[in-house]
């Protein structure tokens, strides 16, 4: 008898966008206890004949135990089936479309250093590649999912490509004013 059930399940984005979801689905009775309806699995998995894949999900498996709880109330054991259904996302995706733009933006980021200071160029390409990674990084929390939990991985990457972007933006910034410096202590004396 085919059913279908909608379950919440807390999702773990901390490893996104290489992710592994475990969900529970547990299955038992709170009105008739072990001695009246005994809950069994047949097999160690579930039967995935009629499964249909996703082009993001990738099915790992969906293992089964089965569980006794005796409760305070009652002497007779509450048995229970659970299947845990666990899938890992499909990274190509986010991959092409999130880590290589992003690695890519910065890498043409740091190229604006090696234009020259009295290029009228260098200002407009820095400015361009600032609008153009806030402007991803929109795209980027519109398609990370939404939890308070944790960080996810590539927010992590995120934030550690900017902060080593503008490490090496202060470093250039600090040898450049080193430099005019100097030359302007030459020529005083």
């Amino acid at each position: 008898m085919p059913v279908i059930i909608n379950s919440a399940c807390p999702v773990d984005v901390a490893d996104y966008p290489f992710d592994v979801q475990r969900c529970p689905l547990k299955f038992g009775s709170w009105t008739y206890h072990g001695l009246e309806l005994n809950m069994t699995n047949f097999t160690d998995t579930a039967v995935l004949d009629d499964y249909e894949g996703n082009g993001e999900w990738h099915l790992v498996g969906v293992p089964c135990e089965r569980h006794e709880v005796v409760y305070k109330c009652c002497p007779q054991p509450y048995p229970d089936v659970t299947f845990t259904v666990v899938i890992k996302r499909r990274p190509m995706f986010y991959l092409f479309n999130l880590l290589f733009p992003c690695l890519l933006l910065t890498t043409i980021g740091l190229m604006t250093f090696c234009l020259p200071p009295e290029s009228g160029e260098k200002v407009t390409l820095a400015v361009t590649v600032l609008l153009a990674m806030t402007v991803f990084m929109l795209v980027i929390m519109d398609n990370i999912p939404a939890t308070s939990e944790v960080v996810p991985l590539f927010g992590e990457l995120s934030a550690f490509i900017e902060h080593t972007a503008l490490t090496v933006y202060s470093c250039h910034v600090l040898a450049i004013l080193r430099k005019v410096f100097i030359n302007q202590y030459i020529i005083s004396t």
